[in-house]
């Protein structure tokens, strides 16, 4: 090499051929390093929708998983965190994807956080309640467990491929947006205590366009990843279902897609989108659920997403990275309506139709977890000086990622939820007890609120805070 290059023509030429961790670390390089990663994880025709019995026939856009490969130097440990354009995984499935992608890297399955943007025009995947609706012959297929083999050993080959381009990650940034008309709350409280339910189309109900926007996160959070003067990828966070309009056998990534694809094309630079705590909150007082509307809304997500980009934070220096772990505290629904004995008459219940019968499927597939005890719900948190990424399982409330802001007022806090669906809706405790709604008829999980959130705040205090 000529003696004349500076470190940073050095550093530049290592980015353009994309050494390999040996190599960078041999050249002494900072003690973190990062790959950015995508793979198309779209299943088959007629693999089961998430909505049952609803199969997959056509094909609008490719389902992605994007993510990025930490390397902690000085610690020799890797962490990963993804996103995926499906509606969710569960239980052993989840477990199966996580442990292949640790395996192929070398590092304990507690280091992959595997998301999901929870698009309605995707697959959903839980081979235990698969397997219990098999024994009683259900003849309901809820689950591609044979896709979802294929799809772990896919993304798991990509995240060890990606651990041979490591790149110094030398400085990050932080930056938000509001996102003007898009996010609204599916629960709206009226003067007489009941509860006005908007879900993520308001066709043909024009009153719930009319409702306020209710509680909602209205930012859109980036924290950008920078090797010397060169971006090497753009995580965004936000907060609500993603979805336009579904239930017509599509593939499709939806508002998010497109909006994080236009802006790589615009950048050149990889795009990676996470969906917040959104459980409760839905595009449905600015979408009609008209087919047209989705344009719209994409349009107006990835406004917000460019002018984040677009502010130019400060960037600054990485010289550690940190991760931490905690399990949360989910248990089984006491009231009748969720016990076990209802739930397997159900599922060997002829008369009802594949949805009832698979959600019954993946109520006792929970039990049967909790059980075992084998296999505890976790939450993870990544840290970059003063920025906290944490990584949530199941389909949690907007309260909760409220809450983690508000105890933690001088970092910068982004939450992506949607990670092990098998809790399905986490709500807050008002939700068990309010006349009407629809979340807590989803929630397998008893009222646990206070517990939820100690833990949360505990999972964020063990975190080192340095820059």
């Amino acid at each position: 090499m000529n003696p004349l290059l500076s470190r940073r023509s050095v550093l530049g030429t290592g980015l353009a051929l994309g050494l390999g961790a040996g190599d960078l670390f041999a050249q002494k390089l900072p003690a973190v390093a990062v790959a950015p990663f995508e793979v198309e994880l779209t299943p088959p025709e007629k693999t089961p929708s998430c909505r049952v019995p609803e199969l997959i026939i056509k094909f609008e856009h490719p389902l992605m998983a994007k993510g990025v490969l930490f390397q902690e130097n000085n610690k020799k440990e890797k962490y990963v965190i993804v996103a995926i354009d499906w509606l969710g995984v569960c239980n052993s499935s989840y477990a199966k994807m996580q442990t292949e992608v640790a395996q192929a890297i070398g590092t304990k399955a507690e280091n992959v956080a595997i998301q999901f943007v929870h698009q309605h025009t995707a697959p959903m995947f839980d081979r235990d309640a698969q397997n219990l609706l098999d024994q009683v012959k259900a003849n309901v297929r809820m689950s591609n467990d044979e896709y979802l083999d294929k799809a772990a050993g896919i993304l798991a080959k990509t995240v060890a491929a990606a651990a041979e381009k490591l790149v110094p990650l030398t400085h990050y940034g932080t930056s938000w947006a509001v996102a003007d008309r898009l996010a609204s709350s599916r629960r709206i409280l009226l003067p007489d205590g009941r509860l006005f339910s908007r879900m993520s189309s308001t066709k043909n109900n024009p009153e719930a366009r009319k409702m306020p926007e209710g509680k909602i996160d209205p930012f859109v959070r980036t924290v950008s990843l920078w090797s010397h003067e060169n971006p090497v990828a753009y995580l965004h966070y936000y907060a609500s279902h993603p979805m336009s309009y579904y239930g017509d056998g599509r593939a499709s990534y939806d508002v998010p897609g497109l909006a994080r694809t236009q802006l790589e094309k615009d950048t050149k630079v990889p795009q990676i989108y996470f969906t917040g705590c959104g459980a409760d909150v839905a595009f449905g007082k600015y979408n009609d659920g008209l087919p047209e509307r989705r344009a719209e809304l994409a349009d107006r997500l990835y406004d917000a997403l460019k002018r984040s980009i677009d502010s130019k934070p400060t960037l600054t220096p990485v010289s550690e990275l940190s991760w931490a772990t905690i399990e949360l505290p989910f248990s089984r629904r006491e009231d009748a309506e969720f016990s076990e004995q209802t739930h397997r008459k159900r599922i060997a219940d002829e008369k009802l139709n594949g949805t009832l019968r698979a959600k019954s499927a993946m109520l006792l597939a929970y039990h049967e977890r909790l059980k075992q005890g084998q296999q505890p719900f976790l939450a993870s948190v990544l840290a970059l000086g003063q920025a906290r990424l944490f990584n949530l399982p199941s389909e949690i409330f907007v309260e909760y990622q409220l809450y983690l802001q508000s105890q933690f007022p001088s970092e910068f806090v982004a939450v992506a939820a949607y990670g092990d669906c098998a809790v399905w809706y986490v709500p807050d405790d008002p939700a068990y007890m309010a006349k009407g709604g629809y979340e807590q008829t989803w929630a397998f999980s008893q009222p646990c609120e206070a517990k939820l959130k100690a833990a949360l705040k505990k999972l964020g205090e063990k975190v080192a805070v340095k820059s």
